[in-house]
């Protein structure tokens, strides 16, 4: 009797997933699908949802390998992202009223000595509603591979306030709701979304500059180990959830990039390929170290719509800490994702285009040059803000070759570090 009615249990979600992808008023295409991470993606390879017990439920995800940037391993916030998928539907099965809500954080740590996967690799999500109010959401998540060895453990947040007219349509009513959204035909049945080739082409910054960060700059004392990185995006079609506005696991991945590049600047310990691109001006003596995230907290303020210029802003400093009597020794970086006002000075696209003109300095003029004005900008259009922890100790990664650094799309880079 259990069986039949997590079986139950599991086709209602399945059904409510397939309404979800067919209404017409939400969109044909997410961030989610280029993860391909989506239910109808992972079922015609036999995984998918396949178990909703209780407050628990299983998502299989075998990893394509155009998710798995740089080095041929899937990226921790690519992880992440696909946590914020699956444990929203784990919630929403839950929950009486069915509300999405907003995210709050995420947060994914990757299991120590644990491997980062592979393309081909099935990875299985526990997902779990710890608990649901009226206003908040939490739920959790076990990655595990196909051995049951944990791969890394994330938690959730939500706001699930929808207001009372949401609760009454999507609980007591819902019946009668979907039966007029039938009538209606505001269902209907769309193909897959085609995919962009690589992820990374998706997520490669359109203009970017790594620097060393100056006191003055700071207002601090000694900073001869800080770094930063000032990335610009734009938000575009592939990077929206279904409502249309920027994706949670999407902006995970843009913190995860741009956390990388300040990380890698702090390090420059090794040779790696990595940075060094055919624009980089010979004054980057050093080059990158080969980062891999552990650890990554995120938490989200407001969203941001198809179009709109984001400036991402990371800051890294090496961290050593100790813990039962051994010291650990590790790069964390802090990474704010803000979207760009036009009426607060240079826009990015006239920062590219001086970059590419003002005697070739590899600067992004009017954004980069002051760095506590920049900061200042940021705080008034914050989308989201992550501390993020990188080591470049392989050996406790499972032997990672390369860190995870998508090169940006025509514009020069600036190294100094």
């Amino acid at each position: 009797m259990a069986s039949s009615s997590a079986a139950h249990r599991l086709d209602r979600l399945l059904s409510l997933m397939r309404d979800a992808s067919a209404a017409s008023f939400l969109g044909a295409r997410s961030f989610v699908h280029e993860l391909e991470a989506k239910h109808e993606q992972q079922a015609a390879r036999g995984g998918g949802f396949t178990r909703f017990d209780g407050d628990t439920s299983t998502f299989t995800y075998r990893v394509p390998e155009r998710v798995c940037i740089s080095g041929g391993r899937m990226p921790l916030s690519a992880i992440l992202s696909i946590v914020d998928e699956t444990t929203s539907w784990t919630s929403v099965g839950v929950d009486r009223y069915k509300r999405p809500g907003v995210s709050i954080s995420l947060q994914a740590s990757l299991v120590p000595g644990g491997l980062l996967p592979q393309p081909g690799q099935l990875l299985i999500f526990e997902n779990r509603c710890e608990r649901i109010g009226r206003t908040l959401g939490f739920q959790s998540c076990s990655v595990r591979d196909e051995s049951g060895a944990m791969v890394a453990s994330a938690r959730h947040t939500k706001l699930l306030d929808m207001g009372q007219r949401w609760n009454w349509l999507m609980g007591p009513m819902f019946p009668v709701t979907h039966a007029v959204g039938k009538a209606l035909g505001v269902f209907d049945e769309r193909p897959l979304p085609k995919l962009m080739p690589n992820l990374a082409k998706l997520l490669a910054p359109e203009a970017l500059e790594v620097k060393t960060l100056s006191a003055s700059e700071l207002g601090l004392g000694d900073v001869r180990n800080l770094r930063a990185a000032i990335a610009r995006h734009t938000v575009t079609p592939p990077m929206l959830n279904e409502v249309r506005i920027l994706f949670g696991g999407c902006q995970a991945m843009l913190h995860e990039q741009g956390g990388a590049h300040a990380a890698a600047a702090v390090g420059a310990l090794a040779d790696d390929p990595a940075l060094n691109y055919e624009n980089v001006r010979p004054t980057c003596t050093k080059k990158a170290g080969q980062m891999v995230l552990i650890g990554m907290d995120v938490s989200y303020l407001s969203g941001a719509a198809l179009g709109d210029q984001l400036m991402l802003f990371a800051e890294a400093k090496p961290e050593v800490s100790f813990s039962h009597c051994q010291k650990t020794s590790s790069i964390v970086a802090i990474s704010r994702l803000a979207k760009m006002s036009t009426q607060e000075g240079p826009s990015f696209a006239s920062a590219v285009g001086a970059a590419n003109t003002n005697g070739g300095s590899g600067r992004l003029a009017g954004v980069s040059g002051d760095v506590s004005e920049n900061r200042n900008r940021l705080l008034h259009n914050i989308c989201s803000e992550a501390r993020m922890r990188y080591t470049q100790n392989f050996d406790e990664v499972g032997g990672l070759k390369r860190g995870w650094l998508p090169k940006p799309q025509g514009a020069v880079i600036s190294c100094s570090v």
